[in-house]
């Protein structure tokens, strides 16, 4: 907004520029500069201002160009993930995702309905989190989260990785039929 209203500025300025050339003309005054140093530099602010305009028009849609490089980057990268946690769901969800599940390339190239996509990746996987949980011990988050600090990633990243080793130890563990972690949660049924 502000490279715009500055390249509006500057226009307003152009007018104001031209019209004074204009003014001296009609009342038979010399202008302060000659004609050819008078075009060039109303050239060249016209130029500025035609570019400011032009950038701060450009910004919004550079935006919204990162923002679905960055929802499709997240799609494809928890494929793989809800692919594994989806086995987990009740009967009539997964027949809803092998229905309507995506290949890789439709992921990787098509732009529709990025976001309802993605939205529904992460209900899907949310929902199978809850799942597989009662094949979670209590201090695999903390374990999983020292493990991925342990090989260099911080932050949201080294969160992210700990939440996926665990939701995938939980399916593990459930498509295993192994004990529950935590005897004292009776597992939900599907």
């Amino acid at each position: 907004m502000y490279l715009m209203s500055l390249g509006c500025w500057i226009g307003v300025g152009y007018s104001l520029f031209r019209g004074s050339y204009l003014v001296y003309g009609l009342v038979g005054s010399a202008y302060p500069m000659s004609a050819e140093a008078a075009d060039d530099i109303s050239s060249l602010v016209q130029v500025v201002a035609i570019g400011l305009i032009l950038a701060g028009v450009s910004v919004r849609g550079w935006e919204n160009a990162t923002r679905v490089v960055r929802r499709r980057r997240w799609l494809i990268a928890l494929r793989s993930l809800w692919l594994e946690l989806v086995s987990v769901m009740p009967a009539e969800a997964i027949a809803r995702v092998l229905s309507q599940v995506p290949s890789p390339s439709r992921d990787r190239y098509s732009l529709r309905a990025l976001w309802e996509r993605l939205d529904q990746r992460v209900l899907d996987i949310s929902d199978s989190a809850l799942e597989v949980l009662p094949w979670v011990a209590a201090d695999l988050p903390r374990r999983a989260l020292e493990a991925a600090r342990a090989h260099g990633l911080v932050g949201g990243d080294a969160e992210a990785a700990a939440q996926a080793l665990c939701l995938r130890t939980g399916r593990r563990g459930r498509a295993d039929h192994e004990p529950l972690a935590d005897s004292s949660r009776p597992p939900r049924r599907c």
